[in-house]
């Protein structure tokens, strides 16, 4: 029997956004989640500002901004096909 996952094409890797992954708790988190194998988006209100993550896909993100909100989640849904 096949399982679901593979039927729909999907893997046991998470998809995780995280918030805030330019400095600090974000940063580190998007990193150790990263490390662990998880497919990480991070955000940032100025991505081109922040220090890169190798392994952490970095989009622009204001929080206060109901459109910018919107843009970012269908960014990854988009590359990721769901999110997590």
């Amino acid at each position: 029997m096949v399982n679901q996952e593979a039927r729909f094409g999907m893997s046991n890797q998470k998809v995780v956004l995280i918030t805030g992954s330019s400095s600090g708790v974000g940063k580190s988190t998007a990193r150790l989640l990263s490390q662990k194998g998880n497919m990480v988006f991070g955000t940032s209100r100025n991505p081109a500002d922040a220090e890169a993550i190798p392994t952490v896909k970095l989009l622009a993100l204001d929080v206060h901004s109901d459109a910018s909100v919107a843009a970012c989640v269908k960014a990854v849904v988009n590359e990721a096909r769901r999110s997590d």
